[in-house]
């Protein structure tokens, strides 16, 4: 995605509530607010990570198409964004697999948002798995 002129990394994460910004992601997004939905987010690991507020950030695809978002700024992330089920269900959005790519409408017209997914692909019998849903 495209922030501000700076190509930067997003993470799709299906299973976070809320979308996410380290505090790095501060210089890119609106002055954060205290209307946050919680607290603290917990880390990998168990760890609470406090959350400083809310920004919200304009996001643009490959397809030219700007996103608004709103994250909460974790402290104790720096360079990390997640976007997570909370952004999905607001638009309404689907996550394709097959096609690999986020779509949902607005104003009449489909948003398309592509992703890459990374993993062990040669018939691999054992994988890691994190549930934390």
């Amino acid at each position: 995605m495209m922030v501000d002129g700076d190509r930067r990394s997003v993470k799709l994460d299906s299973c976070a509530r809320y979308t996410v910004a380290g505090t790095d992601w501060m210089k890119y997004g609106d002055e954060p607010t205290k209307e946050a939905p919680v607290d603290y987010v917990e880390g990998i690991g168990g760890f609470l990570l406090n959350v400083v507020g809310i920004s919200r950030f304009q996001l643009t695809s490959v397809f030219d198409k700007v996103v608004a978002v709103d994250g909460c700024i974790v402290d104790g992330c720096t360079g990390d964004f997640l976007l997570g089920v909370d952004l999905m269900q607001k638009h309404g959005a689907t996550m394709d697999f097959e096609r690999n790519e986020i779509r949902y409408k607005e104003d009449s017209r489909a948003v398309v948002i592509p992703f890459r997914t990374s993993g062990v692909t040669n018939n691999a019998r054992m994988a890691a798995v994190r549930m934390v849903c």
